[in-house]
């Protein structure tokens, strides 16, 4: 839970956004990481 909320808080400060705008944006990330890891792409 620590380590989740510190790559969402990672990602805001990054992108001055807000945490669940972060938290869509690494969803997002972990997504199209896998699928590019996988073949898919």
């Amino acid at each position: 839970m620590t380590s989740a909320f510190e790559a969402t808080w990672k990602m805001a400060q990054k992108y001055h956004t807000t945490l669940r705008k972060a938290a869509f944006l690494l969803a997002g990330k972990r997504v199209a990481d896998t699928t590019v890891l996988r073949g898919y792409h």
